[in-house]
């Protein structure tokens, strides 16, 4: 059951089974950015990435070993892209046995999964536009009800196939991303995902 086609049920009766609030890209490095206080709208709180400035080395600093050997080496683009591939092929076999037991997936990504409407025109048309998103299509489908993401600065509500792509990013104070500090997320057994700005918490 996609979120497209579930029944649609009473919204007395329903039963939710994951609520979250949702913030990325909030880049609390830099003042005024949100305010310091946020109302808490549900038990569990997903950050997707860029939470302040990273303290992470570039790849001109970052060491690897190869198999057994005790040397290190910085690593190669060969070397992401074979991490990327190997974690792409857990992510789908992960998806194939939530299928055959009959359950639902959130997924949760810094990039994108997706290039339609999930950065601005702008960055669409860009060269750089891998960095920061990917192609995850053919992946939207059931059983993953949810995937939500960060890094584009850019906040979105979407459905690809059958998967509700969701995005809240606060981006850096000059921008407009969209940010909703009181995003609610609900996914439901028997009826589609709601995304609503709540004042409180059901829990």
């Amino acid at each position: 059951m996609d979120n497209q086609t579930a029944k649609k049920v009473p919204e007395s009766e329903a039963k939710a089974i994951f609520q979250t609030m949702l913030m990325s890209d909030l880049h609390l490095e830099f003042d005024n950015v949100i305010p310091p206080e946020f109302s808490v709208v549900a038990p569990v709180l997903i950050l997707a990435g860029d939470i302040g400035k990273p303290d992470v080395p570039s790849l001109q600093t970052v060491e690897t070993k190869d198999g057994k050997s005790t040397r290190k080496r910085r690593i190669t683009v060969d070397d992401t892209n074979e991490w990327h591939a190997q974690q792409l092929a857990w992510l789908r076999e992960e998806i194939e046995k939530a299928r055959n037991n009959g359950e639902h997936v959130v997924i949760i990504t810094h990039h994108a999964p997706c290039r339609h409407d999930t950065c601005s025109t702008e960055d669409e048309e860009s060269d750089l536009m891998d960095a920061f998103v990917n192609d995850h299509d053919t992946d939207c489908v059931d059983p993953v009800r949810l995937w939500v993401y960060g890094h584009t600065h850019w906040s979105t509500d979407l459905i690809m196939n059958s998967t509700r792509i969701v995005s809240n990013q606060c981006g850096y104070a000059h921008e407009n991303c969209g940010f909703r500090p009181n995003m609610k997320i609900t996914l439901y057994d028997d009826r589609p995902i709601d995304v609503i700005d709540s004042v409180h918490c059901d829990s």
